[in-house]
């Protein structure tokens, strides 16, 4: 490796460490516009919905979910760390952990509810950069008031999108 495919890694591999630090950062600041910035035009979602395990969803269904579901919290804190990244040409995979908390202030049964495992990314290197376009979340394990994330999860209607986006690809 000569010293601008180096120089070219390590930016590479900034880049790509940044695109999952601001999808998380996107997600708690509720900041759409920067978390459509993170994604291709369509992304592959892994989902135990969909008969080959994975949903296609366009970016805009992407924002449909997220800005129902997260404005149903008073707030959120999902932290992306120790990534491991691994570039081959025009695509790369990061790996990084999730610990994501979920606050409802005054929520009966407790206010939080806490995720914790890691991302799997897959991205593509586009003309605006480096984007996700194949993800899966792994939860290791959860703690707290599951209700605070599940009944977000309900009135956000994002079972609905899910269903209209597995209809459309049939």
């Amino acid at each position: 490796m000569n010293d601008t495919s180096t120089i070219q890694a390590l930016v590479d591999r900034n880049d790509i460490i940044d695109v999952a630090i601001r999808y998380a950062w996107a997600l708690d600041t509720r900041d759409w516009d920067l978390f459509g910035r993170c994604v291709t035009d369509e992304v592959l979602f892994s989902s135990p919905l969909s008969a080959d395990g994975w949903i296609k969803f366009k970016r805009s269904d992407m924002v449909k979910i997220c800005n129902g579901m997260f404005p149903q919290f008073t707030a959120t804190q999902h932290i992306s760390a120790n990534h491991k990244v691994a570039i081959s040409g025009d695509e790369a995979t990061c790996v990084c952990g999730m610990h994501a908390t979920h606050y409802v202030a005054d929520k009966e049964g407790g206010s939080t509810q806490r995720q914790v495992g890691h991302y799997e990314y897959h991205l593509a290197r586009t003309a605006e950069g480096w984007k996700i376009d194949r993800m899966t979340q792994v939860i290791t394990w959860e703690e707290g008031n599951q209700a605070v994330f599940y009944d977000a999860y309900e009135k956000s209607g994002f079972a609905q999108v899910v269903e209209e986006v597995i209809a459309r690809s049939q």
